[in-house]
């Protein structure tokens, strides 16, 4: 989470000088997949203590005890990240601001976008350090499940000139990022038990 708020504050910096009254918003539910001792966060106090001196207004009220176990909801488990993903999605739908940016880490971007293409072309993951990518989002009355969709200008500004990919393909290309993330090393956790599938 300090990396992504480091990140969010130099991204943003001209934001806050304008506007000091606006806020990060720390969402546990947005940290990286892995085990890796990287991908642990450190306990709220610590990292209040970290960030006190960038300059912008953090919300810390969304940050538990234990949100750093990698247990439970935070498991490196294909399931606990999917369900992570898919709260993350309800509870930027149910936001009031028109807009929001979300600063988090490459993997999970795939899960929260549930988007696959181009998912090994860096080390387990398909997205630039620091590259931005703009979605709409979609409701699903029906399962009552959230959906984050690519602009096409979003599209186009990564040099992509055909449209999404459907769910099946989409599917199918989370089969191949697995499996590719696991021969480029980056599934020495517990997420290769459960989600690589032959």
């Amino acid at each position: 989470m300090h990396r992504a708020i480091a990140t969010a504050v130099e991204s943003f910096q001209p934001l806050f000088d304008r506007l000091p009254d606006s806020r990060l918003v720390a969402l546990p539910d947005l940290q990286e997949i892995s085990s890796f001792p990287c991908d642990i966060g450190s306990e709220v106090t610590a990292l209040q203590a970290k960030t006190e001196d960038l300059g912008a207004h953090i919300d810390w009220s969304h940050v538990e005890d234990g949100w750093t176990s990698k247990d439970g909801r935070y498991k490196p488990t294909r399931e606990a990240i999917q369900e992570r993903a898919r709260a993350a999605r309800r509870w930027l739908y149910e936001r009031p601001e028109k807009e929001v940016v979300v600063v988090t880490h490459g993997a999970f971007l795939h899960f929260l976008t549930e988007d696959w293409e181009d998912s090994c072309v860096y080390e387990g993951t398909g997205w630039a350090n620091t590259e931005y990518r703009t979605y709409e989002m979609a409701a699903a009355p029906e399962d009552d499940e959230i959906s984050l969709v690519e602009c096409d200008s979003s599209r186009v500004r990564r040099g992509k000139t055909h449209g999404a990919s459907s769910r099946d393909e989409q599917s199918r290309l989370y089969g191949m990022a697995l499996q590719g993330w696991e021969e480029q090393g980056y599934l020495l956790n517990g997420i290769t038990q459960t989600a690589v599938v032959g």
